[in-house]
């Protein structure tokens, strides 16, 4: 594929091969155009027997699934990610700073003095935390931006002059669930081999973490890493005072400045609001790490362009034989049992229509009754935690672990959603009971989690500046 370099307006980016090769960015217009997906529901069933239309009626209602409604906070999102990738290579321009890729040879970060200083000016360089609530579109909304910035770029040749390079223009890691550093680092040190073709890992799996940081590090030099993304940042430890480099020791937020700071490769952490506890806790390295600020993802606003957009593709009522509720009414209602969580809201819609497949055809009103029936025979598992979220109650919401309860609600009561009816007094006891188990929390928890918003750590986190 040829790579057409894009002159750069910016005197500071022209003449950057790094920088040219990303082209023009997307206007507004055309970044929501090519993010957006809409689902395949016009299915031809003139050649199916009558007998099975339901059947795949449900299955293009499956499909609404595979959409994609971009959220009104995206293209600023992707706007901001691309300055960062710009702005990062300006100190590692291959043609100013040296070949990079000489450092493969090399037994550590071992630079020239003209490289050395290309680090240590770009050290420190743009970061931006993403935190949002479990099932508001965080990892969505990351992808679809990423999806359009090409992610690999083969240099060939750059205005005349032989330039045989291949740069990684991000790569994004989801920080894994044992904590300890040595899992972060392999879990990066894979992602590129993945990209790459290389084989960091294998060849690091005895390596110390000493050792393992400084494989990344050159890795993500050598190959031109323009921005890592860091999803799932809230499975990051809690800083302690004694924070320090080990085998046995675990990744922290300390950590990860520690880690990236010295080569200047932007960051990006995403993560639930618990994240923004992390940030809290240690500001010295929140300061540096969210030095291109922070987005933070509540409920959706009803009103809103997103929810609206949302609502309309979620609802194909014309799939259903005698629909009479009105959008709007559909778009508050919606919103009303979800608390304006876009995954839940999605879920409870399909669940409903398909449910309303069984029906006959007068009784195929996707309606306030239609929406709660299914909600409360099949969402009854997260009212618990819908209601602290509803009451701004939000790490009750994330410690209730929502959208975990909710695919194991839909597994269990996919099959019998129509043939059996959840409304007897016993049914009702043992879901209640299981509910109540499941949203326990110690007066401990209750004392530190009840009433906190994302407001109030932001403001305990800049009165620890």
């Amino acid at each position: 594929m040829t790579v057409h370099y894009i002159p750069h307006p910016n005197p500071e980016l022209r003449g950057n091969p790094l920088v040219e090769a990303l082209g023009y960015p997307l206007a507004p217009h055309e970044f929501i155009k090519l993010c957006t997906k809409k689902p395949i529901i016009d299915f031809d069933l003139s050649c199916i027997p009558a007998e099975h239309h339901h059947y795949y009626l449900r299955s293009a209602i499956d499909n609404l699934a595979s959409g994609y409604v971009v959220q009104d906070e995206a293209p600023r999102l992707y706007d901001t990610l691309f300055r960062m990738i710009e702005r990062g290579y300006i100190y590692r321009n291959p043609l100013a700073f040296g070949d990079f890729k000489k450092l493969t040879t090399a037994s550590d970060i071992d630079v020239n003095p003209t490289q050395e200083l290309s680090l240590q000016q770009t050290a420190a360089q743009s970061s931006l935390l993403l935190a949002g609530l479990s099932g508001r579109g965080k990892t969505a909304m990351v992808d679809s931006i990423l999806s359009t910035i090409p992610q690999t770029i083969k240099h060939t040749c750059y205005h005349g002059q032989d330039f045989s390079y291949e740069q990684i223009v991000w790569l994004k890691v989801d920080v894994p669930t044992a904590k300890g550093q040595r899992a972060l680092l392999w879990r990066i040190l894979e992602s590129l081999d993945s990209i790459t073709g290389e084989h960091y890992y294998n060849s690091h799996l005895k390596s110390n973490v000493t050792t393992l940081m400084v494989a990344v590090r050159k890795s993500l030099i050598i190959h031109g890493v323009g921005l890592i993304v860091l999803d799932e940042a809230q499975n990051l430890s809690k800083p302690t005072k004694t924070d320090k480099v080990g085998n046995n020791e675990n990744a922290t937020l300390r950590f990860i400045e520690e880690l990236f700071n010295k080569i200047g490769v932007p960051l990006m952490l995403v993560g639930t609001l618990s994240t923004l506890n992390l940030f809290s806790q240690e500001m010295t390295s929140a300061r540096r790490i969210g030095k291109n600020g922070s987005l933070i993802l509540e409920q959706c606003d009803v009103d809103s362009s997103f929810w609206k957009r949302f609502i309309k593709q979620q609802t194909p009522t014309e799939l259903l034989h005698n629909q009479q509720t009105d959008l709007d009414t559909l778009t508050r209602h919606i919103h009303h049992l979800s608390a304006g969580i876009p995954a839940i809201a999605s879920s409870l819609i399909r669940s409903t229509m398909s449910y309303l497949t069984y029906l006959g055809p007068e009784n195929q009103d996707l309606s306030i009754a239609a929406l709660n029936r299914v909600f409360n025979e099949q969402f009854s598992v997260i009212s618990g935690a819908l209601r602290a979220l509803k009451k701004g109650q939000y790490y009750q919401f994330e410690d209730c672990a929502p959208l975990t309860l909710l695919h194991e609600s839909e597994d269990y009561f996919n099959s019998d959603v129509v043939t059996k009816s959840l409304a007897s007094t016993k049914q009702r006891k043992v879901l209640s009971n299981n509910t109540s188990e499941l949203t326990h929390l110690s007066e401990k928890q209750l004392k530190m989690l009840d009433d906190m918003s994302p407001e109030s750590l932001l403001q305990k986190a800049r009165d620890n500046e």
